[in-house]
């Protein structure tokens, strides 16, 4: 799955971020688990040097793509019944997130 948050050119990040869990992941059930479940595929995407669209938006204020699809998630989790509207509500709200170089 890893190969999923690869840059464009195949590289993969070498500065990787712990796994482990933080006090800034106190109540973030959803975070802690990807941590521990999926470390190496939370490691590419958010690792440094080079960064990944996973990860990191175009821009410092931007998401990257996962952290912008997980935020639509929680935002529609309860008043969104249609998998398609979400969907195109996703790709329009993360569309600047899609181009990071």
């Amino acid at each position: 799955m890893s190969q999923v948050f690869a840059t464009a050119d195949g590289a993969t990040p070498t500065m990787e971020p712990s796994c482990d869990p933080s006090a800034n992941d106190a109540g973030k059930d959803c975070k802690i688990c990807l941590k521990a479940k999926c470390c190496s595929d939370w490691q590419t995407c958010y690792g440094e040097t080079p960064t990944t669209a996973c990860g990191w938006g175009p821009t410092e204020a931007d998401d990257g793509q996962f952290d912008c699809i997980q935020q639509l998630l929680r935002r529609w989790r309860y008043g969104c019944d249609e998998r398609r509207r979400l969907l195109t509500e996703c790709a329009g709200k993360c569309a600047a997130a899609m181009r990071h170089a």
